[in-house]
């Protein structure tokens, strides 16, 4: 398992802890994936997951969409179906995570207000 933190700057549905009692920066929350890699005493050992390949994952300072479950008693959340709850969003175009999953749903990229409203017709139902 990889551990990373994200700082979200919007939530669209549930809630995260904690909140914040004013403005400003949110916590980061953890997230975790299936594989990375991990040295130990100058031995590196790695375990790979195809629908998360290193090549695509997300790089530090990326803006990303991400449908997030919480982890019953850990606090760490997971990705939401795997690759198909990972978006990357790049001057202003949302586009899945990886090349497979954009093949896989037929999607293209699309501007982030259409993605946003997208996904917010979708909770209102």
């Amino acid at each position: 398992m990889t551990r990373f933190e994200i700082v979200p700057v919007r939530v669209y549905k549930g809630n995260v802890a904690p909140i914040a009692s004013k403005p400003g920066q949110t916590q980061p929350l953890i997230v975790q994936r299936n594989g990375g890699e991990l040295t130990i005493d100058g031995l590196q050992v790695g375990t790979y997951v195809n629908i998360f390949p290193d090549s695509e994952w997300f790089r530090d300072g990326e803006d990303v969409f991400l449908f997030l479950s919480p982890g019953a008693t850990t606090g760490v959340y997971s990705i939401t179906g795997g690759a198909f709850g990972a978006y990357r969003i790049v001057d202003g175009q949302v586009t899945a995570m990886t090349r497979a999953t954009a093949m896989a749903r037929h999607e293209q990229p699309d501007t982030f207000a259409r993605f946003e409203n997208r996904v917010l017709n979708l909770i209102r139902k």
